[in-house]
């Protein structure tokens, strides 16, 4: 089964129904469920997710490509510190 890429994407998305219901039941087992952070947590992903979307429909593949490895690379520098004093 070949795939566009963003049929993959779109797809993968598939993933995080599941995982943030699983994380929600957990914490409300664990008495640390946080309203108001859940509810800012889920308005800034949707506005990022609708931009994404928007983005990865108007930007050629090759420009995407770019733009997620750049951010994947910028993220991983940002990250690398804390992992090596950890």
């Amino acid at each position: 089964m070949q795939l566009g890429v963003l049929a993959s994407v779109g797809l993968s998305q598939i993933f995080q129904l599941p995982v943030a219901i699983a994380a929600t039941a957990g914490n409300i087992v664990y008495g640390k469920l946080d309203l108001a952070l859940g509810l800012i947590l889920a308005a800034t992903l949707s506005g990022g997710s609708w931009f994404g979307a928007t983005l990865a429909h108007a930007v050629p593949r090759a420009a995407l490509r770019a733009i997620v490895s750049s951010a994947l690379v910028i993220i991983g520098l940002l990250f690398s510190p804390m992992l090596a004093g950890a």
